[in-house]
């Protein structure tokens, strides 16, 4: 029965992270680990969980722990966003270098993702390593304010970061009708 509990409150703060309801999925996730307070997976659902509602030092507790432990057969879109959450709350204690290393982490777990979330974790690094902006294209600039992230300063990296804000064919055909 605890076993089912778990998986299921598992499940259940997932979807509910996904719909944006975070107070949602931090009490379901909690439920989880009271389930199985070994299982690190639940662990990091809860760490996930408290990062999204703004309890940053218990959310570095959790992650810091939860995440080595985390099976390499697991659902890697889970642990991409552990380590996203895990980024998102050094850069809120001003820790940059961890925040890179965990931002880095989540773009080579979250392939299946696309482009748009690996864009938004590139960009956060390079915010962490370049830090201000000066802005070569308005476009590009809007967009990048829209994600709230910050944009890299050398050529290059505007030009890496370009990649990965192009509109698609897709996205252009649908803005001219």
């Amino acid at each position: 029965a605890q076993a089912g509990l778990g998986v299921a409150s598992h499940a259940s703060a997932k979807a509910k992270r996904q719909a944006q309801d975070m107070a949602g999925a931090l009490a379901a996730a909690e439920a989880a680990v009271g389930a199985d307070s070994e299982n690190p997976v639940y662990q990091v659902e809860y760490g996930i969980g408290l990062a999204l509602n703004q309890r940053t030092a218990e959310a570095v507790q959790i992650l810091e722990s939860a995440l080595p432990s985390f099976p390499t057969d697991g659902d890697m879109n889970d642990a991409a966003v552990g380590h996203w959450a895990l980024g998102q709350a050094y850069m809120a204690t001003s820790n940059f270098t961890g925040a890179e290393s965990q931002f880095s982490e989540a773009t080579q777990k979250m392939d299946s993702w696309g482009t748009p979330f690996q864009m938004l974790a590139w960009a956060l690094a390079a915010q962490v390593q370049y830090g201000p902006c000066r802005l070569k294209d308005a476009v590009f600039g809007e967009r990048m304010q829209a994600a709230q992230v910050g944009c890299p300063a050398s050529d290059s990296d505007y030009e890496r970061c370009l990649l990965y804000t192009s509109p698609s064919p897709r996205d252009l055909y649908t803005a001219r009708m």
